[in-house]
């Protein structure tokens, strides 16, 4: 009798977690409102990711070396908190300005003919 190693074994659990994970994935492209809230909400945390790299951009355009009162760290900080946040809530909220209704439009166009598994 050929005795089995750990490693091999690891690798046997390793395929039927891979296979289980892939056949849930498979399901949820065939449940329609499942990957279309999923990848709504994708788009939507991009377009909040690219309004907060969009103000970072526009706030460091601002010379505030002339300034009567110097920035301190600390509102350096709260400033790029409420970006984040302003970002993020725009981006939920309403249609943003259109990014993700657009990044949705063109990833589900014919996205389960495209998925193989």
């Amino acid at each position: 009798m050929i005795g089995l190693s750990s490693p091999y074994l690891a690798g046997v659990n390793n395929f039927n977690k891979n296979l289980i994970t892939s056949q849930n994935l498979q399901k949820k492209v065939q449940d329609d409102s499942i990957e279309d809230k999923e990848l709504m909400a994708a788009c939507k945390t991009f377009e909040g990711y690219f309004l907060q790299m969009m103000f970072k951009s526009m706030r460091s355009t601002i010379d505030t070396s002339g300034s009567v009162i110097p920035q301190s760290n600390a509102e350096k900080i709260f400033q790029d908190m409420l970006d984040e946040e302003t970002s993020k809530k725009a981006a939920e909220g309403g249609n943003g300005i259109g990014l993700a209704q657009m990044l949705y439009k063109q990833l589900s166009r014919g996205s389960k003919n495209n998925i193989v598994f």
